[in-house]
């Protein structure tokens, strides 16, 4: 049964898997309780128009783990831009362990971003994501020279083959993330037009 988180706060203590298709409706806020681990099996859908904002504990050692999905022809993001509507709402992380993986069709021509856009006849954009704190890998998987995506950005479309924040066809495409939680820094990545991804490490008080 799907599960659809809608406006509030959430926290997450000791170990819960959910396997099916996580839904953010609204404006959502996900405590990482030190220690947790919350396996999202299926990803966590954030499509535009929704925001999900994540927060750890003092120690940060709260851990998500989230895996796109596939539908068809198109996948979603690990966190972020779903089958259907692949464009990612706003994402921000403050703190804690995450690591996404986007979704592979089976022939890997088209592969969604581990943060950001799933993919779809355009590739969906990836933006406004920002990390404040913590720890964060997102992969797009390697795929056999079709529509990749990035590991934060935009995902694998028809004709969209550029749209990564790193990589190359036929390769995975990673991006890690680390941040002190009482950093001063902070990266946001946003798509910028169809192809372009933009990347901008800034003070927080920008």
């Amino acid at each position: 049964e799907a599960v659809t988180w809608t406006a509030g706060w959430y926290a997450v203590s000791g170990t819960v898997t959910i396997s099916e298709p996580i839904t953010v409706t609204g404006e959502v806020h996900l405590i990482l309780v030190d220690g947790c681990t919350l396996n999202a099996e299926k990803g966590i859908v954030v499509t535009t128009g929704n925001s999900l904002t994540i927060y750890a504990q003092s120690g940060g050692t709260g851990t998500l783990m989230a895996t796109g999905t596939v539908d068809g022809n198109n996948a979603s993001a690990g966190i972020g831009g779903s089958t259907s509507s692949p464009n990612s709402g706003t994402i921000t992380i403050h703190g804690g362990v995450i690591n996404a993986i986007g979704g592979c069709v089976g022939n890997a021509q088209r592969v969604a971003a581990g943060i950001g856009g799933g993919t779809g006849d355009t590739g969906g954009s990836g933006s406004n994501i920002t990390i404040y704190g913590g720890k964060v890998t997102a992969v797009s998987p390697k795929n056999n020279g079709g529509n990749g995506g990035a590991g934060i950005g935009g995902g694998g479309g028809a004709g969209m083959k550029r749209q990564r924040c790193s990589g190359s066809d036929k390769k995975e495409s990673r991006e890690t993330v680390l941040l002190q939680s009482d950093s001063e820094w902070a990266v946001s990545v946003r798509t910028v037009g169809r192809l372009l991804i933009q990347v901008k490490v800034r003070r927080k008080e920008e």
